[in-house]
């Protein structure tokens, strides 16, 4: 079938699924004037409801599309076959023409900048660069230090300032605070080569005015000293790739519902951000343009960037953390990030391994007691296997049993605290395992071990097995030489 009879036939079953709902208008014949016009009402408005859901079914698609990513609409082009020569060869030229653009798109999005918006509300963070906040420009009031939209009064700063070094969760600390604001931050690559180029004429302005206060016979300015260090450390990194230069720029909106309640706000926020070492700079004579950077619109009009290594950007990359409380678990600590309290059960886990690792007296037996005791007192049994006797006077003190073991006093292997046949079963099983590690592979018979055994275990737990009850079981065997070191050899004792 030819393509455009294909594509008149869809046509015609797409408006024939449409318009189904006016078929009924045939049948209205048969009816009264006053009836017909009744009924075809009610036909219209079903019809009308129809079309409307469907609308807004093909708007919310459309939305859909609009505000997806443009790499994730793109579709990697694809060479069309064809047996003709030259048509192969044009459908080759175009494919080539199409990769290189498609490329090209593909690489400007991986070095093109990065852009989010947070906003911290009462029940917590919520992303804010969704395009879904609006605000009309006639209800703006702009002055020098806040604008006033609606009911809001919204002040913006930006970051001006930052310490020399900082620790990993600088920004937690800000961000994790009790203020109402939304932030902005945008982050874009720089080229390396010439941020070299900058470091070593900044290197170069500061030891020559270091070199002229020494001529002049004045002391050596510390700060200048501070900064050639910081510089000519940057430079190597830079040099030997160990860090990347990138363009940061930080954006901080407060929002209030009065002035009193904005000035309240500007005073803790300083008093925050100074304790972090952040230098916070409310945007004088330019809060318009301020608010627009904290549109959802990715667009940074105040430009208020640095020159910033990556870990650094790193540090100041605000993710969260969420809370660790167990309800049944044990006091662990405190989280780095918020200092709120860790509770965690390690019984209700996936794996309840825990690994201690520490240098000598850093504390891994301090910690291990603390787990064992808050464990105790949530009712868990502790077993220790304490090789150095390191856990005895803890044992005695919580009111637990000392068991040494030595020859005297062994292990008993065919112990076990169940009446389940299938758990039986599968200690015997662990059994077959343990014996044949004393027994030569030439003279290791499973069948007639496995029948012992489960001998051994037929009346129990009316007759207990013992070490010696299986020897005698097994004295007819080619296994119980190999057996016996464990009753008369050098390990006696030992089971």
């Amino acid at each position: 079938m030819p393509k455009n009879s294909l594509k008149i036939k869809k046509l015609t079953e797409h408006n024939k699924k449409i318009y189904s709902g006016l078929e009924e208008l045939k049948t209205l014949d048969s009816y009264t004037n006053g009836q017909r016009v009744t009924k075809a009402l009610a036909i219209y408005r079903k019809q009308i409801k129809y079309l409307s859901t469907l609308a807004e079914t093909h708007q919310e698609q459309l939305q859909k599309t609009v505000f997806s990513s443009e790499i994730l609409q793109l579709q990697e082009p694809k060479l069309k076959k064809s047996l003709h020569p030259i048509k192969f060869f044009k459908n080759y030229k175009k494919y080539n023409t199409e990769k290189k653009e498609y490329k090209e798109v593909v690489r400007k999005a991986q070095i093109a900048e990065i852009n989010f918006t947070l906003a911290k509300e009462k029940n917590g963070l919520v992303v804010a660069s969704n395009g879904t906040r609006h605000y009309k420009p006639e209800n703006m009031q702009v002055t020098s230090s806040y604008i006033q939209t609606d009911d809001k009064y919204i002040a913006t700063y930006y970051l001006a300032d930052i310490a020399a070094f900082l620790s990993p969760y600088v920004l937690f600390r800000l961000i994790t605070s009790h203020l109402p604001f939304t932030i902005s931050v945008f982050i874009e690559p720089s080229n390396s080569n010439q941020l070299i180029k900058q470091a070593r004429q900044r290197l170069s302005v500061l030891e020559m005015q270091q070199q002229e206060n020494l001529k002049k016979g004045k002391l050596r300015d510390q700060q200048k000293d501070k900064s050639i260090e910081e510089v000519t450390a940057f430079l190597e990194e830079l040099v030997h790739e160990v860090e990347k230069g990138m363009l940061y720029s930080f954006y901080l909106s407060l929002e209030a519902q009065t002035q009193d309640e904005l000035k309240q706000l500007h005073k803790e926020v300083k008093n925050i951000s100074d304790a972090l070492e952040l230098s916070l700079t409310k945007y004088t004579f330019g809060q318009k343009k301020a608010f627009e950077t904290m549109l959802p619109f990715h667009n940074d009009t105040l430009n208020q960037n640095r020159v910033m290594q990556s870990s650094a950007v790193a540090y100041l990359t605000p993710f969260i953390t969420k809370q660790i409380h167990d309800p049944d678990g044990i006091f662990l600590g405190f989280n780095a990030y918020h200092e709120s309290l860790v509770f965690v059960n390690p019984f209700t886990v996936r794996n309840s391994n825990v690994n201690i690792l520490g240098v000598s007296g850093a504390g891994k037996s301090i910690t291990a007691k603390v787990m064992a005791t808050r464990l105790y007192m949530r009712g868990t049994q502790i077993i220790i296997i304490d090789p150095e006797g390191e856990y005895v006077q803890y044992a005695r003190k919580m009111g637990g049993e000392v068991i040494e073991f030595s020859r005297t006093n062994g292990i008993n292997p065919f112990s076990i605290n169940t009446t389940d046949r299938n758990e039986i079963l599968d200690h015997i099983s662990l059994l077959k395992t343990f014996f044949k590690f004393f027994i030569r592979k030439d003279r290791f018979d499973g069948a007639i071990l496995d029948k012992v055994l489960v001998d051994l275990y037929k009346e129990y737990p009316k007759n207990k097995p013992t070490f010696k009850k299986f020897l005698t079981k097994m004295k007819n065997t080619l296994m119980y030489e190999d057996l016996t070191v464990l009753n008369d050899g050098s390990l006696q004792g030992r089971i």
